[in-house]
């Protein structure tokens, strides 16, 4: 109403792009063995965790769940971190054949 003016300057910065790396206990097990995950991230806060599919695992939705395949399997585990930005990754588990005796 005063011809007055202001002006301001925003500087806005988007967030690292989100990571995650899934790490087994081992990728070549014999049926009936137990396979362990950890995983690494650079989230600041994890909101989510996603595996799928979820056969043979402890819980799809925690962190490091282990899993007892019966067959191979490719889990792929999904986080959500506190921007709701995603990242995905995936792990191959495969089993060994029985070892034959004679």
């Amino acid at each position: 109403a005063n011809n007055c003016s202001v002006s301001n300057n925003i500087t806005l910065s988007e967030p690292i792009q989100l990571s995650v790396e899934i790490i087994p206990a081992a990728d070549s097990i014999f049926l009936g063995d137990t396979v362990q995950y950890s995983i690494v991230h650079n989230a600041d806060s994890i909101i989510s965790y996603l595996w799928e599919p979820s056969s043979w695992l402890s819980c799809d939705t925690c962190s490091n769940p282990f899993s007892i395949p019966r067959e191979n399997i490719v889990y792929t585990l999904t986080i959500t971190d506190s921007n709701s930005c995603l990242a995905t990754n995936s792990t191959t588990i495969f089993i060994k054949p029985p070892k034959v005796y004679y």
